[in-house]
């Protein structure tokens, strides 16, 4: 027992030192590309389509009754402010099995925004890609019919390079996440 406390509270230590120092995880587009999703115009998309675009990544799901939309409502307020800089935001549900992708439009459209797309996919590809980058989503049954996700609650900076510039939490404010984009991308 006392060993389960001991690594449960190395990895509550951990983790938030990492999003403090934007601890890097190596990622390339070699090892995403061939993972179909489907947007929210039912299109298949893979991240080939987003070659040499800086890109905002975000990992929730629709039925998430705070974090996910808060995050998304940053993140699209973040996009508006620096329209000019042809940035995009990418939403990938963690819960394929009830978002699709009409469900993910009516999701996102609550924080309407040209550059936000919204991906769904088999269960298989989400795994992978959310392994890809370093997120965790625990499913939460409450009943037969009602369920949730614990999920890892970042915000993910990539370059046009495909690789992870920075992490930061779900909930940044704002003008802090703008600033980042601007720092992070070399935004003038």
């Amino acid at each position: 027992m006392y060993n389960i406390i001991k690594y449960i509270v190395l990895i509550f230590l951990i983790l938030p030192i990492s999003v403090i120092f934007n601890c890097r995880k190596k990622t390339s587009l070699d090892s995403v590309p061939l993972l179909e999703f489907t947007d929210h115009h039912g299109r298949l998309f893979t991240f080939k389509d987003m070659e040499s675009k800086n890109i905002i990544l975000y990992f929730g799901f629709s039925n998430c009754p705070d974090k996910c939309p808060m995050a998304l409502s940053i993140l699209s307020k973040v996009l508006i402010e620096l329209k000019d800089y042809n940035i995009y935001g990418i939403f990938i549900s963690i819960d394929p099995s009830r978002d699709d992708p009409q469900k993910l439009r009516r999701f996102i459209n609550l924080n309407p925004n040209l550059n936000l797309i919204a991906l769904t996919g088999s269960g298989n590809n989400i795994q992978k890609i959310g392994e890809e980058f370093g997120i965790s989503s625990i499913r939460k049954d409450y009943s037969q019919n009602s369920y949730f996700f614990d999920h890892t609650n970042q915000i993910i900076f990539i370059d046009r390079n495909f690789q992870i510039l920075g992490r930061f939490p779900g909930n940044i404010s704002t003008e802090s996440l703008k600033e980042e984009a601007k720092r992070l991308f070399q935004l003038k």
